[in-house]
């Protein structure tokens, strides 16, 4: 994703590929976050963050909450 002396054609190569990173990286997730690093215009970095949620015995279907 720079234009330092790169083709068109290896300039799209390179943003599909990131492009697919992202998607892969966000494809499964349930709660969290993606993050992408950009330097230069250039992405350089993708953060993935998941967050697991957890239930609390109770068994009941209202997240352990009590009514």
């Amino acid at each position: 994703m720079s234009s330092r002396g790169e083709s068109e054609a290896e300039q799209h190569s390179e943003e599909a590929t990131v492009l697919a990173q992202v998607r892969e990286a966000i494809r499964s997730l349930r709660f969290g976050q993606v993050t992408v690093i950009v330097h230069d215009g250039a992405v350089v970095q993708i953060d993935r963050l998941e967050r697991r949620r957890l239930v609390r015995g109770g068994g009941s279907g209202t997240g352990g909450r009590r009514e």
